[in-house]
């Protein structure tokens, strides 16, 4: 019995990147579910200490309810909330690790974030994100994020 997987056919691009000629595939579904499960991880994390560094802080102040500051947190993050923080120059990182580990099972996250620099992300956001050939991003650099704007 044969898989459906087996006659896929994942895009894939070859870019130099850190003086090698790496080949990178198109994400698919699952990756983008394991990105999406690590983001709101992080998210959630993220809300858990200002929760309790509120709580905290309402003690601390005494006459303050703590229950009503509690309130003012975010809600759990959306879709578009986690979308954006992918941005994020570790998480590119980590979208560019999951498409290498087609090719090479063996790289590391960290072997992937020392290959990757400002002047080739541009190319492996391309083959990452948007495998149509007809459109490009453009990426400009906003404090310690990367910002991908379509053409």
């Amino acid at each position: 019995m044969s898989s459906l997987l087996e006659s896929h056919k994942r895009k894939t691009k070859e870019i130099l990147v850190g003086g090698r000629k790496l080949i990178f595939s198109q994400l698919s579904l699952v990756d983008f579910g394991l990105i999406k499960g690590r983001l709101r991880k992080e998210m959630k994390v993220n809300t858990e200490e200002k929760r309790v560094r509120l709580i905290k802080l309402a003690k601390e102040l005494g006459d303050i309810d703590s229950m009503k500051l509690l309130e003012k947190l975010e809600p759990e993050p959306s879709d578009d909330d986690v979308f954006q923080k992918m941005e994020d120059i570790k998480h590119l990182t980590y979208a560019a690790y999951l498409s290498l580990k087609y090719k090479y099972p063996d790289v590391t996250e960290e072997e992937t974030g020392r290959l990757l620099s400002l002047e080739n992300m541009e190319e492996v956001v391309n083959i990452l994100f948007i495998p149509d050939e007809e459109k490009k991003t453009k990426l400009k650099r906003r404090g310690g994020k990367v910002v991908v704007e379509k053409k």
